[in-house]
């Protein structure tokens, strides 16, 4: 067989003998190790390079919802084999994933991780993932070593194959060659499934990669007791896949929300960080006023941080910069200058991409930005509820306000759950899950938006398309069981500028 000219394929796996005078050398490779080499650069583990450093939680904080992880994780009599964990942008659940994967490593029942990224080309697309918990039951598990090994030994295209493929021929059909592993609970951790975006249609392939495994547990199950904890923001298609009967009985759901108490593990995080900054060698030589922070200063944040751990993290970040005074960083933090904010030392500048990167990601966004301009001024004309009249922030109001037809507002909001509180059905309201969601508006449209001290500040000139609505008589309807309402409303004078 000559190679002479040849081109555009790979050989993996097998046995190679090289032949040079009299004497023969064989060669083995090692399937296992071209898996590893398949996934090498990916850099998706929780304790990838690539990830460094990743974000955790902090000792003495969630303690609450990792006890229930962990209590899940090793509980034999339940049926609920994937555990949901959901909560919007920011609040934490990246923290909590690299917390249970590190612990899950050391005492030795993780199987794999898999941390999705939407700015990561390597970590954004689920080529890697099923190959990656191949590897990782390869290697945890070692009589599954062997069976993966063949597998890929007598067909090397399965490491380029379709998700499904992966999953049956890496992951169940060698599972399946084992006795009963009794006792043993393994773990896959996926977290950002919701960043999951690589592909053009990147909200099908999320769906589809929980469809996967939730078809395939019934098969698993008498072999091995394999646990998926998935972490994601409330995305609608991925709420739907976990709607859907296949996961009625596999499925804890869990959102992250105020059950567990965030203000209160906030507060530990910025006491013990700000003792961490004022104790340390390299602030020796800063005098700190004897109470620092100033009384109130942490419950004040704790306020602003309405429970989304990026906000603590971020201050904190800020406040220790390295070169910088952090009593004045503080100071920047709780009294920022509106006309300096959007410079390169803004204190939110993390929260700013954050946000972008969410809002940007929506194939509606000049819609979307439309909408939310409308949202704004309805909340800082306070005419959610004022005493003279009483405009619902829902959906078919906004559109009425705005003029766009029935429907455009519950589309252009799809997927926008891990930044707004969207609650329905039938008077579903939108309300701005945290006042830092329109940071990224300021870069999509900078000359209409811009940040000042406690909130966002909206040029009177640049209202949008809505305006001329909004400065004339209008007419808001709502209908009641018993009556019919009509609420007429008239408002005057130029648009504010704050919100608070």
């Amino acid at each position: 067989m000559s190679f002479v000219n040849s081109q555009g394929f790979n050989i993996s796996g097998g046995q190679f003998t090289n032949v040079a005078g009299d004497q023969h050398y064989h060669q083995f490779v090692d399937p296992i190790l071209t898996l590893s080499q398949a996934i090498k650069d990916v850099g998706a583990n929780h304790n990838s390079e690539t990830r460094h450093p990743p974000p955790k939680c902090h000792p003495d904080t969630r303690k609450g919802v990792l006890n229930e992880i962990y209590n899940w994780i090793h509980s034999e009599s339940s049926d609920e084999l994937v555990f949901w964990l959901y909560g919007p942008a920011g609040a934490g659940k990246s923290a909590i994933a690299q917390t249970i994967a590190e612990t899950a490593q050391k005492q030795g029942y993780l199987v794999s991780s898999f941390f999705f990224s939407r700015s990561d080309a390597n970590r954004n697309t689920a080529n890697s993932l099923f190959l990656t918990v191949a590897f990782g039951l390869a290697i945890s598990i070692p009589e599954l070593r062997e069976p993966i090994g063949q597998v890929i030994q007598r067909n090397s295209s399965i490491l380029q194959a379709s998700l499904d493929e992966q999953y049956q021929k890496l992951i169940v059909e060698p599972c399946m060659t084992l006795g009963r592993l009794d006792g043993c609970s393994w773990l896959v951790i996926v977290d950002g499934l919701d960043e999951c975006s690589g592909s053009r249609y990147a909200s099908q392939e999320q769906q589809r990669i929980l469809f996967i495994i939730a078809k395939a547990m019934a098969t698993l199950t008498p072999y091995i007791r394999v646990h998926f904890l998935i972490c994601s923001r409330p995305e609608p298609l991925i709420r739907e896949a976990f709607d859907t009967n296949i996961f009625r009985q596999l499925l804890r759901r869990v959102a992250l929300d105020n059950t567990f108490s965030p203000g209160h593990d906030i507060r530990i995080f910025l006491n013990t960080e700000f003792k961490r900054i004022r104790t340390s060698p390299r602030n020796h030589h800063i005098q700190f006023p004897i109470l620092w922070p100033a009384r109130g200063v942490v419950n004040e944040l704790v306020q602003k941080a309405r429970g989304q751990f990026i906000y603590a993290a971020t201050v904190v970040k800020f406040v220790d910069s390295e070169y910088s005074n952090p009593c004045e960083q503080l100071e920047i933090v709780l009294h920022p200058d509106p006309h300096s904010d959007l410079e390169l030392g803004s204190p939110f500048a993390d929260l700013d991409m954050l946000y972008h990167q969410i809002l940007s990601s929506n194939p509606q966004g000049s819609k979307l930005r439309e909408i939310l301009r409308a949202l704004v001024v309805l909340k800082q004309e306070g005419l959610y509820e004022s005493s003279w009249c009483r405009i619902s922030p829902t959906p078919r109001n906004i559109e009425a306000l705005i003029m766009l037809h029935k429907g455009d507002v519950i589309t252009a909001l799809r997927g926008m759950h891990s930044v707004l509180d969207i609650r329905g059905p039938q008077m579903i309201f939108v309300s701005f899950m945290h006042r830092l969601v329109i940071f990224s508006m300021m870069l999509n449209d900078p000359g209409n938006f811009s940040l000042g001290a406690n909130g966002i500040n909206m040029d009177s000139s640049h209202v949008g398309s809505f305006a001329p609505l909004i400065a004339t008589s209008k007419f808001v309807v709502e209908m009641k069981p018993c009556y019919c309402r009509m609420t007429f409303f008239v408002l005057l004078g130029g648009i504010g500028h704050s919100i608070a």
